[in-house]
């Protein structure tokens, strides 16, 4: 009996053909999104036009294996079943929003015969989230993971690119991802590492790259295996920040369990992650004391979103042992969040309404910003600055920590009309060379009129406004 090809390509169209899908994704997914693509492109909906179009799939799918199949998503697609597990199933406007955030250009790499495949990334300030294919030398059955959660890296190492400094990447977290073929040899995961207040900003705009080397694979019926190798991938080109910087001014409340007020001294949202910083008066040697955090995010459906921790740490504050006492943190969202729904947020009993637009900052060129403080005898140098109309990050390193006065850092922002904004330490922590840390302004402060900045006796001009 002799099949036409044209009979086999019949198949493809009515969807009765069957192909690998990949983890995650169901067949009737696979169809509707290649469809759309189809219906996209523009071109008549020939029949022709549609068996040439399975002939190219099918080309693809048998060279490549399925890995061509996730040419037709983006980002939203992609993981889709990682917050289904984490949380719910995305809808359209989070599958939108996460293909503005994240990309799928990042290569494979491989190593020891193993090659990690970065099928998708998604990423803000604090916060990084990996699809990744994991493909160990063919013959090797790898333990079935299941969905569950737990470590993979068995080392890991971000740095600058172009300098080479070691960078701050929080904790690794991943999840598994259903294997529809368990005991082959590969398997899906995402790979997170969830950010820490002065860990990497992952859109800053500068190169870094992330090396992880070894991987444990650790399944809960007790089987293990170990791969060999390192892989580095290339992280940078990021979208623009959409984070958005909240005016706490004057929002505190009384948490019952301490028995003392807790003041929001700042508050930053972006659609992955929040950062915050609270602050607390403690007695003697409390001072590692946590309240409760209590921030609860609002919405125009009237569903909520409650903050009720972070990965972070305490600080002194500027009073030292027996004052005031900061704790800034970041938390993870179990789910995207699309802030421009956003109705208000509530502290305590106080309500917090969201700025306009998002967070805009000024970077200052600390070129040569070097202090000689007379009264200590010590030498401070201003490495890194930048502020908003909220809040002001530093980092200054120091000979002598008896030259730096944590009520006042001597960095005065200067206005138009004469007058200057100081700052405390804030969250920093004096170390035996360098204090690092985010300090929060009394009113807001109009960008615009800052003229240019003083550290101790030297001047500091800012950027040129962009045209």
């Amino acid at each position: 009996m002799h099949t036409r090809i044209s009979d086999l390509l019949d198949g493809w169209e009515d969807g009765s053909a069957e192909l690998p899908v990949p983890a995650g994704m169901s067949p009737e997914r696979i169809r509707e999104m290649t469809m759309k693509k189809v219906k996209e492109s523009g071109r008549p909906r020939r029949r022709m036009g549609l068996r040439l179009l399975a002939c190219a799939g099918l080309a693809a799918m048998f060279t490549v294996s399925a890995m061509a199949a996730y040419q037709i998503w983006g980002p939203g697609e992609l993981f889709d079943p990682f917050f289904a597990i984490e949380s719910a199933p995305l809808n359209d406007g989070q599958k939108a929003l996460l293909d503005e955030i994240g990309t799928t250009d990042l290569p494979p790499v491989t190593s020891g015969g193993t090659t990690l495949t970065p099928l998708a990334a998604i990423t803000d300030e604090h916060t990084l989230y990996l699809r990744l294919r994991l493909e160990a030398p063919e013959g090797t059955a790898l333990p079935d993971m299941g969905e569950q959660e737990g470590h993979i890296a068995h080392d890991i190492q971000l740095v600058d690119t172009e300098t080479g400094e070691q960078l701050n990447w929080g904790f690794q977290k991943a999840r598994f991802l259903p294997d529809d073929t368990p005991g082959d040899n590969s398997l899906e995961l995402v790979f997170m590492l969830l950010g820490f207040p002065r860990g990497a900003n992952w859109i800053d705009g500068i190169p870094k790259t992330l090396t992880i080397t070894g991987l444990e694979l650790f399944a809960s019926d007790g089987e293990s295996m170990h791969l060999e190798g390192e892989w580095s991938f290339s992280l940078d080109g990021f979208y623009p920040s959409k984070a958005v910087e909240v005016d706490t001014t004057g929002a505190a409340r009384w948490d019952e369990t301490t028995e003392r007020m807790v003041t929001l001294e700042g508050l930053t949202l972006s659609p992955l992650s929040a950062a915050f910083t609270t602050s607390y008066p403690t007695w003697g040697d409390e001072w590692g004391v946590f309240t409760n955090l209590e921030i609860e995010l609002v919405f125009q459906d009237g569903s909520t979103v409650i903050i009720d921790g972070g990965n972070g740490g305490t600080s002194p504050g500027p009073d030292g042992d027996g004052g005031v006492v900061y704790f800034t943190g970041v938390h993870s969202f179990d789910t995207p969040l699309d802030l421009t729904q956003l109705a208000y947020i509530r502290f305590g009993e106080y309500r917090l309404e969201l700025p306009d637009a998002p967070r805009q900052t000024v970077e200052v060129d600390t070129a040569g910003a070097v202090w000689h403080d007379e009264e200590s005898q010590g030498t401070l140098a201003l490495e890194a600055l930048s502020f908003s109309s909220l809040s002001l990050d530093y980092r200054i390193t120091y000979d002598n920590p008896e030259a730096v006065n944590l009520s006042d850092l001597g960095i005065r922002l200067v206005l138009a009309d004469g007058s200057r904004v100081s700052v405390d330490c804030g969250t920093g922590f004096l170390t035996s060379d360098s204090i690092q840390g985010t300090a929060y302004f009394d009113a807001p402060v109009p960008l615009e009129q800052v003229d240019h900045v003083l550290f101790g006796d030297v001047r500091l001009e800012l950027p040129a406004a962009e045209p």
